[in-house]
């Protein structure tokens, strides 16, 4: 249920005003990786980044913040379920 092919298609098609993506780390820190197969579709998609990443400087920033401001996501949140995972909140920029 989390492969569906055309599911990055509609999404960007309906426009949400937000969109909630996943990410994991290694255990002790390393590269963010989008989690499920539709959620790396999305991040790899370059309507996406245009129409939801805002990256900005994050250095000095708190873990979170920091990350939220790598990825040009609104927010970022801890979501500890089996293993940590991080909750980007992207809005839509205006067109």
């Amino acid at each position: 249920f989390l492969d569906k092919p055309a599911a990055v298609e509609r999404v960007l098609a309906a426009r949400p005003r937000f969109v909630i993506l996943v990410f994991t780390a290694p255990a002790g820190g390393g590269a963010l990786s989008a989690w499920s197969p539709i959620e790396r579709r999305l991040w790899a998609s370059p309507d996406f980044r245009a129409a939801y990443s805002r990256p900005r400087p994050h250095g000095g920033l708190p873990p979170l913040q920091g990350a939220a401001a790598f990825l040009g996501a609104l927010a970022v949140f801890d979501h500890a379920y089996v293993k940590p995972y991080l909750l980007a909140v992207f809005e839509r920029q205006p067109d």
